[in-house]
């Protein structure tokens, strides 16, 4: 049987959470039925998962363009690059590979179908990130394109209703992010947290919240270090694991209180959660988190903000897997960290692990790709 050729498209697989949802979508195709090849645009930075992507029998390819000299030749590089390989599907995510694919479709000798997974809420995160004249000009020109692409994904209900509604795309579904429920899993034991709170360097005899992430303004970290610190949580400490703008300011800023621990960016990220108690996300906005995702996989009850994706995710489950919090709220944020402390945590955890499994695994996220990319093709 001829296999359908699926081509991704990508910024570049630097490590993050869209690179790593693409990660999960591919390694978990059908090998039999579809053929992936990874192209990325721009040169990979430092912390990349390419290695990943190559060590899994992906095949990947880079333009290897620069972000600004590039712009000149970069659309008939794409072109050329398009007509050596002839996919079936082109799958892109992100701002760039979304506008130059849709920008290559309207060449007529190029025949393929443009899929696109939008991860995020445009309007928010654009301005969030890049200010607000120029994040309101990204969103115009990103929906623009958008609006001329076959099939536009969002990763959750809420995105999906957002892309529908909001930015008025009438070409959109729903396939919920998916986690690695093998590689993010409970700890077998006490004696397995007992070892990784060793080589983590975590209190051994200390209830440990963890949040994972880029620390920046809209994943609010500094209302969430406050708030634990107010929260006077007997034997507690607070674990964050990731980088961002705002670290070197944030470790200033506590460096006197020893329940609060930054480790900045790691590769350990299943080990941290595995010996960890809790999860703790202020995010002001999501698309649908994976670092939720990923710690719910791991048994970890969660406190969340009242956005709506953190809104999905808990209310999926008939049972309870921790607290939602009003955002911006510091009585409610402490309110729910004491609720989620003072519950019984085997119950929880057991909750936030069958929810991953039934709903949210990346086998279940990667089939309803594949059926969407047959179905692109009127394939039966």
């Amino acid at each position: 049987m001829k296999k359908t050729k699926i081509l991704y498209v990508v910024s570049t697989l630097k490590r993050c959470g869209p690179n790593n949802q693409l990660f999960n979508i591919i390694n978990n195709l059908d090998k039999n039925r579809f053929s992936p090849h990874v192209l990325t645009i721009s040169n990979e930075e430092n912390e990349s998962f390419k290695e990943r992507f190559l060590n899994a029998g992906i095949q990947v390819s880079s333009l290897s363009s620069h972000r600004v000299l590039g712009l000149f030749t970069i659309r008939s590089r794409i072109n050329k690059f398009i007509s050596k390989i002839s996919p079936d599907v082109i799958h892109t995510q992100g701002y760039r590979a979304d506008r130059f694919i849709q920008a290559a479709k309207s060449n007529k000798e190029l025949n393929f179908k443009h899929l696109c997974t939008v991860r995020n809420i445009p309007q928010e995160d654009y301005v969030m990130t890049y200010g607000k004249v120029l994040g309101k000009v990204m969103f115009k020109r990103h929906i623009d394109s958008l609006m001329q692409v076959d099939k536009v994904v969002g990763v959750s209900e809420v995105v999906y209703s957002n892309l529908h509604s909001y930015c008025e795309l009438k070409n959109t579904t729903c396939i919920n992010n998916g986690v690695d429920i093998d590689l993010y899993q409970p700890a077998l034991g006490i004696k397995e947290i007992q070892r990784l709170r060793y080589e983590l360097d975590l209190p051994q005899d200390e209830k440990v919240f963890i949040s994972t992430g880029h620390l920046s303004l809209r994943k609010d970290p500094d209302f969430l270090i406050e708030g634990f610190i107010d929260s006077k949580l007997s034997n507690s400490h607070l674990v964050l694991v990731g980088d961002g703008e705002l670290k070197e300011f944030l470790a200033e800023k506590y460096k006197s209180f020893s329940c609060v621990k930054f480790v900045g960016r790691s590769n350990r990220i299943s080990d941290y959660l595995k010996a960890s108690d809790y999860y703790v996300s202020c995010s002001k906005s999501e698309g649908l988190p994976n670092s939720v995702l990923e710690a719910m996989a791991s048994g970890l009850p969660c406190v969340l903000s009242d956005i709506e994706p953190h809104t999905q995710i808990v209310t999926t489950s008939l049972k309870d897997v921790g607290c939602i919090y009003g955002l911006g709220s510091k009585t409610d944020f402490l309110k729910a960290l004491k609720q989620t402390y003072e519950t019984d945590k085997l119950e929880l955890s057991k909750n936030a692990r069958d929810l991953t499994l039934a709903s949210f695994s990346a086998g279940y996220m990667s089939n309803k790709y594949q059926d969407l990319y047959l179905k692109l093709l009127d394939i039966t």
